[in-house]
């Protein structure tokens, strides 16, 4: 596998993660599975309309419109390692 599709899969994986904690994905409020289909659409619009709504509140406060990560525990020993 290579590294592409393996990030893919992570990015993917945290959407679902995040849908299913915050939004209420894990159970349909419909029976049927087009309903259930549009459901789930509805819930991945939501999400991505709040990224959109904290992308543009970063950009207007002058801050990168991501949000930066915490470095990894190795990254932290990097400089420790390089002294």
């Amino acid at each position: 596998m290579d590294m592409q599709t393996k990030l893919g899969n992570r990015v993917i994986e945290g959407s679902l993660s995040e849908g299913i904690r915050s939004h209420g994905l894990r159970r349909a409020s419909y029976r049927g599975q087009s309903k259930t289909q549009l459901q789930a659409k509805a819930i991945a619009a939501a999400i991505n309309l709040v990224r959109i709504r904290q992308m543009l509140q970063r950009t207007q406060l002058g801050l990168s419109p991501r949000p930066k990560r915490p470095l990894s525990p190795f990254a932290r020993l990097q400089p420790l390692l390089a002294a």
